[in-house]
């Protein structure tokens, strides 16, 4: 029987060749995936010819070259994704590779777990395959981490969480690196080390195409070395949290988030001069360079959005998307500013460095006499004769005050940025009135506390004189 030799060299630049012809003659309407399976239809016999090879020379070598084919190409789909991200600077959708489509999380899990089971069954043969134990461990914490992340996804419905390791992940906040770079890593990490275990393997069945060792002699020297490597680079990613690795790489790390979470609460209550607002995100930005690694995106992001917020205002600076120092005009960088205020107070807590309770800032113009406490007489001549009655009375009260220039009353104020349900109040014999001191929201603009005074008799309400300010917060609300 005649048989004809192909140079394998030749066999692969003629398959380049005409994936090349193909992918030019596609339409260029049609997606990128359509266009990448057409270019791979020649690529076809030759995988095929290659299973055949590596079947006649061992049976398990067509399973190792299955599994060496399927994530190599699974790893190009992430390398795609890298250039899209990196180099075409795309995002959201257009930045998912280049079959986006299965971008989901139960493609992710099932494809680790392929990885995974298929390494597994090889060490059931090639167990003196030093490579191939690395990959398959390797492969357990991939798959792990897509298990919890099947996991947050199935139980809330939410995809694209972080997982454990990547920026904003369970783990003290992740590593510096977003969730698609660092599964790029962890995809080299896993190829690169199973294209050498096949080559490895190759050349061992070469070597000595049947000639089993004993278990035992084999198994520590292949298992122990891969099993270090990967302990020891858990331990360095464990290390990197710990507070005294931190404190000697990072140490401005708490001190940062503690000026922002200060200035953040001082710009809200317009306690802090603008000159000093900029003198604060100055020294944020010197010590990002110094603060922990999965922080200074987020603190870029925040420094850049508040100096906009701060270069463009009438009255004063504000963070916030829904105040109202300002004219709508600027609504886009407030709002652009609020959402880096929340990735960076997010960020912070899981670092480690929540928020600390701290005396609440004083604006300097308004100032409330201490609240009285006086008895309250058992008549029946009062028509307000409880506190409830008189939290009660207040927001009647606002219910008729108009609130901006949509048809909304100060009531609807209220309830968005004060705390009805822990007012304190009080009443003043002398005056025959209650004293209603509703204190302010954390996140919320404006006095940090606003006092109505309710005549016991009569009902009638009406707002502090302290609070007469008409300011640009409130809408107006605060002048009643």
């Amino acid at each position: 029987m005649l048989t004809l030799s192909v140079p394998s060299r030749l066999v692969i630049v003629s398959c380049a060749l005409v994936s090349a012809g193909l992918v030019l003659g596609t339409p260029r309407s049609w997606p990128l995936w359509v266009t990448t399976v057409v270019a791979l239809i020649p690529w076809l016999p030759t995988f095929v010819a290659g299973a055949r090879w590596n079947y006649r020379r061992h049976h398990w070598l067509v399973l190792f070259y299955v599994l060496v084919v399927t994530q190599s190409a699974h790893f190009l789909e992430h390398l795609a994704q890298m250039v899209q991200l990196h180099t075409l600077n795309l995002t959201g959708t257009a930045a998912r590779g280049v079959f986006g489509v299965l971008d989901i999380e139960w493609v992710h899990f099932l494809w680790n777990l392929w990885v995974l089971v298929a390494a597994a069954v090889l060490l059931v043969r090639f167990r003196d395959n030093p490579w191939l134990w690395f990959t398959a461990l390797f492969a357990g914490w991939h798959g792990l981490e897509h298990t919890y992340i099947l996991w947050i996804y199935i139980t809330t419905g939410v995809v694209g969480t972080p997982g454990w390791l990547s920026l904003g992940g369970a783990v003290r906040g992740g590593l510096p690196l977003q969730r698609a770079d660092l599964h790029f890593i962890y995809n080299l990490i896993e190829t690169v080390p199973l294209l050498i275990a096949f080559a490895w393997q190759l050349r061992q069945s070469a070597a000595r195409p049947a000639q089993p060792k004993p278990r035992r002699a084999v198994l520590l020297p292949a298992y122990v070395g891969p099993a270090c490597v990967v302990a020891l680079l858990g331990s360095a990613v464990a290390a990197s949290f710990t507070d005294p690795v931190k404190r000697l790489v990072t140490p401005d790390g708490e001190v940062v988030c503690d000026t922002f979470y200060g200035l953040v609460e001082d710009v809200r209550a317009q306690a802090m001069p603008v000159p000093e607002i900029r003198h604060t995100l100055d020294d944020i930005q010197v010590r990002t360079a110094r603060a922990d690694f999965n922080l200074r995106p987020a603190l870029v992001a925040f420094v850049r959005a508040a100096r906009e917020a701060v270069a463009s205002y009438y009255t004063y600076p504000t963070f916030d998307a829904l105040a109202y120092s300002d004219t709508y005009a600027h609504m886009e960088a407030h709002a652009l500013t609020y959402e880096t205020i929340k990735a960076l107070s997010k960020a912070c807590t899981l670092a480690g460095y929540p928020a600390k309770r701290r005396t609440a800032p004083v604006n300097g113009t308004v100032v409330l006499s201490p609240i009285s406490r006086d008895p309250v007489p058992s008549t029946g001549e009062f028509r307000v004769q409880q506190p409830e009655q008189a939290v009660a009375a207040v927001e009647q009260y606002l219910a008729q005050k108009p609130w901006g220039f949509f048809g909304a009353t100060c009531d609807a104020w209220a309830s968005m940025h004060y705390k009805s349900d822990r007012a304190d109040v009080g009443f003043s014999a002398s005056a025959n009135e209650w004293i209603v001191d509703i204190p302010r929201n954390a996140e919320a603009l404006g006095p940090t506390v606003i006092r109505y005074h309710v005549n016991s008799q009569s009902g009638l309400t009406h707002g502090d004189a302290a609070h007469n300010l008409n300011s640009d917060f409130a809408e107006g609300c605060d002048k009643y």
